[in-house]
């Protein structure tokens, strides 16, 4: 009867299953649970993969070098040097149409503004804010300035009588 007991506690032991992320009936218990071990005699996951790195090595033809071994120059020629990407839309055999040399005032216009917009839009946020902070006060001068003076409703009776 006392081992029947303990069966069935065991069997309506629940655990807690991070993947599912919720509890799961436990029927071989936390001390049955099997654990692998790797070369070292570490425990390890059990969902652990053995060999994902030479996997890698073989897909890549990847090779790590012997210590003292010179470098492989076949693979640094390979590689690209310097610029890996060179904006040519609009390019036919490697050669870029010619500018316009002419252009028109309003093309001019913009593309200054253009220029000046985004000098504002880089500057450091200190700078800019002073810089706003400026133009907001040389603004309310001008229309203080363009305003007609006020006149108070008790200066107005006064040069009514």
């Amino acid at each position: 009867p006392d081992e029947d007991r303990a069966l069935v506690k065991r069997r309506a032991t629940l655990r807690w299953d991070a993947r599912k992320k919720k509890f799961i009936k436990d029927f071989d218990g936390p001390d049955k649970q099997s654990k692998r071990v790797n070369e070292s005699g570490k425990a390890i996951k059990k969902g652990y993969r053995r060999g994902l790195y030479d996997r890698w090595r073989e897909r890549n033809k990847g090779r790590i070098q012997a210590e003292g071994e010179d470098e492989d120059t076949s693979l640094a020629a390979a590689r690209p040097v310097g610029r890996r990407f060179r904006h040519t839309k609009g390019v036919e055999g490697g050669e870029r149409a010619p500018k316009e040399e002419l252009k028109s005032k309003e093309t001019i216009r913009k593309e200054r503004a253009k220029r000046a917009n985004m000098k504002d839009k880089n500057m450091p946020k200190a700078l800019r804010k002073q810089k706003e902070a400026k133009k907001r006060q040389s603004d309310n001068a001008a229309a203080r300035a363009k305003a007609k003076p006020h006149i108070s409703k008790a200066a107005i009776k006064r040069s009514r009588r």
